[in-house]
């Protein structure tokens, strides 16, 4: 055969073709080694398939000599990124008159192997290519032509020299050993096809940690630059330093002119940016409106500022934001959220975009139908509540292009969020599987939980049986063969529900085979848990119970996630495990004013420094979703990069100083009152409108009677609209304004009801209507004022489900899974109904007004008949008009209309002093 370009070479074993054509811009990856090395190669370019061209040598490698001889012919003039390479076992064999034969002599003594490898090695390293050794495969009892064990010397030996030269080391050997009487041929070097796949595992996840990111950490914060402050890039001077003995690190200073930042990876100098518009620009950057008027010239950084995180993971997000905020994001929202993440600090984020691809091959994998797949998958609404074992089906079936496109969505997520240096999460193996396994593993044993929130209870694998971490290990290959790993995986076990047992040696087994599961499929796998077992049951999970569950998993290889509270103090700081504190904030991703600021300064500040902390390791938010108070993530995300809590109020101030982008004694005075009323409470806030109407109005999950003095708030609500004149036009202070008008006026509601209630009970109909009237104006008031903002609008919602559709029927799929979420949650009598509630334009007028329009006229008729209000006959009427209106289509408006600051003082003067009296 006549050898041509390395890049374009058709190699043959039987029928299979393991070289494919130059794809332009990828990487490029040569790997050499023997038959074991083409048995692995098709998979690892199925595995790596738009993230790197991968070719194998013409033919087998065969020994050292053979090297030595076709080493610069196997090489070309081209280049080479990435160079995975072995040989070994044609060295151990034993010949005699040209065939294998143990009563020969072995083709290369050790000395001359050893001599061999170092000219390939000196050879190899000339390329500048990124090198990785791979062990040599273990030789079994009974392979003709090579003895047992031999392998192991020469595998010392070469660790030796990559240790040298510094070269990764791919242990194949250590990594099948365990698992030989699975995967490799009887009597035989070889492997079958699924030991071959197996195999690919491993080489094709080394191969891409070692693939040159798409963009130098450098380059990463560059476009987080340009997409921010596209007309300010060439102002900024970015360089790498190393990290602080093992700690996240950020330089800023003046030089020539331009403001140099630094840091040890993308996320660092990010940061750097993100600090110095924080404290020298006076800017500030949100979802929730941002403000980045820079002063022209850029302010001089007086003397090197140097700021070193003490945290060493930085963790954001919750499987339900997935959910209530994420369901629908393309590409351009995930883009936007990153490089705030990345301004913020933020190094270790969850990451389970296109998960269903991962289930789905895993199902198929273990002979499920696709039909059985279909029933266990969620509706995209709902797919994080199957992820935690929850739920199966619901919302669905999922068509198969949501799924396919999903994962190229991931790809793009983990690809930029790796490039700027951080290290997602992924998902881990709880033991929740799809109800058809059982009919494929008879024998097996399994478990069901109790109902979850009405839902039936689903199907887990007993942890004492090995179908447990066999499927565990599977979802773990799978996921990474798609996705990579950073060898962090989030595994919630039971996270609502209450295992079937209480024993400890049954929860001992669960946490051990949870574990192992990952670490079976990954030696490097460290397990992420979330704390809200404790906060969710904690009559269960009683100190035996908690030490059963951690106390097998090795110390460095879980870390716990506090949510909120001070459980390390009462589990002895987790039993010696690494944990995080993290914030729980925004439920639901209800719209809502609140965030108790004062209790992540206290909470945090306690463990940093303490000796009773134990191994306290960062700190985090799990949020259900994103949520409409920017005052508390930028608390948050201040603190990673500091040692000391700061004092509330000053840094308060100056957080307002940023938001509007000067200082304001009268945007002081609102948010000292917003400090004082809004800002104590975790709770979301006033939200009687978006209750179901009854005599006795409440809602699931919250009081309806806010935790402060509704006066207050109505207090910074005025002075905020005092500052109208200086501020008016900014962003910033526009969604402030909607956002605290919003919640000031939504508090007059309360006052309509009652007196609505009152007229009912007092039989009179001419105040029930007059009191009734007060209140719908007041919601249609309130509509209008959040229809001035992009981020109250019930149709953007809509229209980023409907945008995923292909045909019809996907689009009414999408469009009910997001219209059922924030109403129903659930089948019509869910007692989830308004969880995810949404005090939106469009849903006010389009949902809550007509529920109280029908409210009031029941009422009336009552009143009219001189008969009982059936409360139950309106509940029923209710429930069934919310079902249809959840499959409606009525298009809503997708952009914002009208002046929010002119109708935010029109709802002011209409119901100011009400709100200022009332109690």
């Amino acid at each position: 055969m006549r050898i041509g370009r390395i890049g374009t070479l058709v190699v043959l074993v039987g029928l299979v073709v393991i070289a494919r054509p130059a794809q332009a811009g990828l990487p490029r990856v040569l790997i050499i080694g023997d038959s074991i090395s083409i048995g692995y190669t098709k998979p690892v370019q199925q595995m790596l398939a738009g993230e790197a061209e991968v070719v194998h040598n013409p033919g087998n490698a065969a020994h050292t000599w053979n090297g030595l001889e076709k080493i610069d012919q196997w090489l070309g003039a081209d280049h080479w990124d990435v160079i995975h390479f072995n040989w070994g076992l044609h060295d151990l064999k034993y010949m005699k008159d040209g065939k294998m034969d143990l009563a020969g002599q072995r083709v290369s003594a050790l000395d001359q192997y050893k001599t061999n490898l170092q000219k390939l090695v000196s050879r190899l390293e000339k390329t500048g290519a990124k090198l990785i050794w791979a062990s040599t495969t273990p030789i079994p009892e009974g392979a003709g032509g090579r003895k047992k064990g031999e392998e192991i010397e020469f595998n010392a030996a070469a660790a030796e020299i990559m240790a040298r030269h510094k070269i990764t080391v791919n242990d194949l050997h250590g990594r099948v050993m365990p698992l030989l009487d699975r995967y490799q041929q009887p009597r035989n070097v070889h492997f079958t096809p699924e030991g071959s796949e197996f195999l690919a595992l491993q080489v094709g996840q080394f191969i891409r940690e070692a693939l040159p990111a798409r963009n130098s950490p450098v380059e990463a914060a560059r476009g987080v630059i340009q997409r921010l402050l596209p007309q300010q890039v060439e102002r900024f001077v970015l360089e790498l330093i190393p990290q602080d003995n093992g700690r996240d690190v950020f330089e800023i200073e003046s030089r020539d002119g331009k403001t140099v930042l630094r840091g040890n990876n993308g996320v660092s100098i990010c940061s750097a940016l993100n600090w110095y518009l924080k404290y020298h620009c006076f800017c500030h950057v949100s979802w929730s409106g941002s403000q980045l008027n820079l002063p022209d010239p850029l302010p001089v950084v007086p003397q090197k500022i140097r700021q070193v995180s003490p945290h060493r993971y930085r963790y954001w997000l919750n499987f339900c934001a997935f959910s209530y905020a994420m369901a629908f994001w393309d590409w351009p929202h995930w883009e936007n959220h990153i490089d705030w993440m990345a301004l913020h600090g933020i190094n270790a984020p969850l990451a389970v975009v296109g998960e269903e691809a991962t289930w789905q091959a895993v199902g198929r994998r273990f002979g499920l139908t696709d039909e059985q797949i279909r029933e266990f998958l969620p509706g995209p609404a709902y797919l994080p509540f199957g992820w935690m074992g929850c739920l199966d089906g619901w919302g669905g079936p999922l068509p198969q292009d949501w799924i396919d496109r999903h994962v190229e969505l991931q790809k793009k997520i983990l690809a930029r969020q790796r490039e700027l240096g951080m290290t997602p999460i992924l998902q881990g193996f709880t033991g929740h599987v799809p109800v058809g396994l059982k009919q494929k593993y008879p024998q097996a044993k399994f478990q069901k939980v109790a109902d979850w929130c009405d839902f039936p209870g689903t199907t887990f694998v007993d942890p004492a049986d090995p179908l447990f971490v066999e499927f565990g290990k599977s979802f773990v290959e799978e996921q990474t063969r798609q996705f990579g790993t950073d060898h962090l995986y989030a595994s919630d076990t039971f996270i609502e529900m209450s295992p079937p047992s209480s024993e400890p040696a049954f929860l001992a087994s669960m946490g051990k085979a949870v574990y192992e599961a990952m670490r079976s499929a990954d030696p490097q796998a460290i397990w992420v848990m979330q704390g809200w077992i404790f906060h969710n049951n904690p009559k269960f999970w009683q100190p035996p119970q908690a030490r059963a569950l951690f106390g097998t998993v090795p110390d460095d290889r879980i870390v716990l996630l506090e949510m909120g509270g001070d459980y390390w103090k009462t589990t002895e700081a987790y039993y010696g495990k690494p944990w995080v504190w993290t914030l729980i904030q925004d439920f639901g991703d209800k719209v809502s004013l609140h965030g108790d600021l004062r209790h992540i300064l206290a909470r945090l500040g306690e463990p940093l420094g303490s000796p009773k902390a134990g191994k306290f390791s960062g700190l985090g938010a799990i949020m259900e979703g994103l949520g409409y108070n920017p005052v508390v993530y930028d608390l948050l995300t201040d603190l990673i990069w500091r040692s000391e809590m700061p004092q509330l109020e000053p840094w308060v101030m100056d957080f307002a100083h940023r938001r509007y982008g000067r200082q304001s004694p009268c945007a002081e005075k609102a948010w000292k009152l917003l400090l004082e009323s809004a800002y104590t409470t975790s709770a979301s806030t006033n939200e009687l409108l978006c209750a179901r109407p009854s005599l006795n109005a409440g809602l699931n999950w919250t009081k309806l009677e806010p935790p402060f003095d509704r006066r207050i708030l109505a207090r910074a609500d005025e002075q905020l609209l005092a500052c109208a004149g200086e501020l008016g036009a900014l962003d910033t202070y526009q969604f402030d304004v909607v956002n605290v008008t919003r919640n000031t006026m939504a508090g007059a509601a309360h006052k309509f009801y009652k007196d609505i209630i009152a007229a009912h009970e007092a039989g009179d109909r001419e105040k029930l209507t007059a009191a009734g009237k007060e209140l719908l104006d007041l919601i249609r008031g309130i509509d209008e004022l959040l229809a001035t903002r992009p981020e109250f609008l019930l149709g953007r919602w809509l229209a980023d489900a409907k945008r995923w559709a292909t045909s019809d029927d996907e689009r009414k799929l999408y469009e009910w899974n997001a219209r059922n979420q924030i109403t129903l949650w659930g089948p019509r009598d869910s007692v989830l109904h308004e969880y995810a509630r949404k005090q939106w334009s469009g849903m006010l007028t389009g949902f809550y007004l007509p529920r109280w329009e029908m409210f009031l006229k029941r009422l009336d008729q009552s009143l009219a008949d001189k008969q009982k209000f059936d409360a139950d006959a309106f509940e029923r009427d209710v429930r069934a008009w919310e079902e249809k209106w959840t499959h409606g289509t009525e298009e809503h408006p997708t952009a914002p209309t009208g002046d929010p600051v002119a109708i935010a003082r029109k709802l002011w003067d209409k119901y100011g002093k009400l709100v200022l009296e009332l109690k």
